[in-house]
This record gives structure tokens, sequence and C-alpha cells, in this order.
């Protein structure tokens, strides 16, 4: 038996990146979306863009998803009307010590805000209205950063750790709701994130690549994805061996940001 696709679908961070190539996978006829975002211009280019590829509507709404009061009304609007098929927790911004300073203060409670605190709160809204509805599919957008602690990116991947974390939990505590909730972990994609950062960025795929993989495996609900396999596999590896090993290794594949950390909050706001 066939799995359907879903057909109501809210996407946080959908303005651009893997946000926005995933609102373009989904776009069919019938396809009703919900997308979410602090960009105005590009959140409407995203929404114009899946109605020219087929969706039957798309309704967005500008906010801060640090914000929780606001997170929950706009999810709880959206089921006033009919419960979502699937909610994808995207949102994100990218994180990275510069060529010559480490991540600031300011920054690093920016990332562990919005990578982990708001995906937290985005998850938990999402789940308590699936379970009264009874039914539902949760995407926790995580990073395979969250697999091994980089040196590169401290706050990054503690907050991806920590949303691949309780994505997982939680899921395990709605099996017998109706709920499934999946991690998915990329490696590099070719967003404006990425595009920030310096060093080796070894099997960067597409964003139409990884929303098209997303969207293949979101189908069977899946615990954990990860993308792509050998880079996901190295990572996990890496981490049972003594971290004074590991780091000797994960030293060759350092990263650092292009501009400044106060550059990069200002220009990458929005979705991963």
């Amino acid at each position: 038996m066939n799995t359907p696709i879903p057909k109501r679908i809210a996407i946080t961070g959908a303005s651009g990146g893997i946000g926005r190539a995933l609102s373009l996978a989904y776009a069919e006829e019938g396809a009703i979306f919900f997308l979410c975002g602090r960009n105005e211009e590009r959140l409407q280019e995203t929404a114009e863009s899946a109605l020219k590829a087929g969706a039957t509507k798309v309704k967005t709404t500008i906010f801060d998803i640090r914000d929780p009061e606001l997170l929950r009304e706009w999810l709880t609007f959206i089921y006033e009307e009919a419960p979502l098929d699937l909610f994808i927790a995207n949102a994100g911004v990218s994180s990275a010590n510069s060529k010559d300073t480490l991540e600031s203060s300011e920054e690093t409670t920016r990332v562990l805000e919005t990578n982990a605190l708001a995906s937290i709160d985005a998850i938990k809204a999402a789940s308590d209205l699936m379970v009264d509805a009874g039914y539902g599919h949760i995407a926790v957008m995580s990073s395979i950063a969250a697999l091994y602690p980089l040196a590169s990116s401290p706050a990054y991947c503690a907050a991806k750790a920590a949303s691949r974390i309780y994505g997982l939990a939680l899921g395990d505590c709605l099996r017998s709701s109706g709920v499934f909730i999946t991690v998915v972990c990329p490696g590099y994609v070719d967003t404006p994130m990425s595009q920030a950062l310096s060093g080796p960025k070894p099997f960067l795929w597409t964003p139409e690549k990884a929303a098209a993989y997303i969207k293949k495996r979101l189908i069977k609900k899946p615990v954990e994805i990860h993308f792509p396999w050998i880079l996901a596999l190295g990572l996990r590896l890496a981490s049972l061996l003594p971290h004074w090993i590991s780091r000797r290794i994960m030293r060759r594949f350092a990263f650092k940001l292009k501009q400044t950390p106060k550059e990069t909050i200002r220009k990458y706001t929005d979705s991963q």
C-alpha cells in the first residue's frame, strides 16, 4: 500500500535554502502550504514559485520563531481550519569561528535560541496539536554536525545536537499516538549558510537534491535521516574514537567564516 504524499504542510524558515527547496519539492495539485520566515520578499518569492509549480494554496506569515507565543498562535491558526499532514521545523541560523576570532557571546546566544530552543518550541507546539488530532508527521531539521563536536562551530553543533536528541526522545514518547517524528541530519548543502564558510565541504549537495532525498525518505516515516551517508558514517565513527585521536583527524576538515560573526548574523538570519 502506497503512503499518500502529504497535502497540508507547514514549513518554518521557508524563504531560502532547504526550506524553499522543500516547498517546491512538495508543490503539486492539492498541496496547501503554510510558510513562515523573517524575510518577506524572499518568502513571497517562495510562495509564488510553489504556486507556479502546482501548489493549490500558499499562506505566508512573517515572524521570528524565537517568539514562542507567535509560533503557537501561528500553528493554532492553521489547526483551526484543519490538521497538518506534515510540519517541517526547518528554520535555523549558521555559526562558526571566523578567521581571527571565536564565536561571540551574541552569536552563540542567537544560535542556541534559534536552532535549539525555538526548534524545540516548534516541535512541542506542533506535536501537542497533532496528538489532539490523532495524526501528523514532524520533520526536525538537525544536522550531521549534531553527530560530532566540530571545533570550528561549537554553538551550531551544540544547538543541532539538542534539537536532534529532543526530536528522537519525543518521537519515542509519541509512538502510540499516531504522531511520527523524523530527525533529518543533512551534510553540506549549497545554501547561503554554507557559502559563508571557507574550507572543505565534502560531498556538497544542491538544495534541490537534498529536498528530493528528504521527501523520498519521509514517506516511510523513519526515525532519522542522514545524508550523505558516507559523511555521516565518518562522523559517527569519529565519535567512537578517543577524542585526542578524532580531533587530529577532524582538523583536516576545519572551516571558518569568511566574514566576522556580527556580519554573518546580520546577513544570514532566516533558513538553512
